[in-house]
């Protein structure tokens, strides 16, 4: 069980921040139930709903790269030959 901001921030919808404006706001539902706590407690198996649309939490994903010599691990470098995301498709 964790808070529903906690949920709504992992679920990509804005900051635990925000989401507890949304909460207060009253724009969210859990199992059809206006929730006006941001920590209010969810699990999984709850309903969640933001302004009508139904939510699902993002999985992280986690991606082990042998970075070979020569190779920037910036994003952005206008200098660099290659960059580990020209690897990654």
């Amino acid at each position: 069980m964790i808070n529903l901001n906690v949920f709504l921030a992992k679920s990509g919808v804005c900051s635990r921040r925000d989401a507890a404006v949304l909460v207060k706001e009253g724009k969210v539902t859990v199992n059809g139930r206006q929730i006006l706590e941001p920590w209010h407690k969810v699990t999984d198996g709850d309903s969640i709903k933001v302004k009508g649309k139904l939510l699902r939490p993002e999985k992280n994903v986690y991606v082990m790269f042998n970075k070979p010599k020569g190779v920037t691990t910036t994003l952005e470098d206008r200098f660099a030959e290659s960059k580990v995301v020209d690897f990654i498709p």
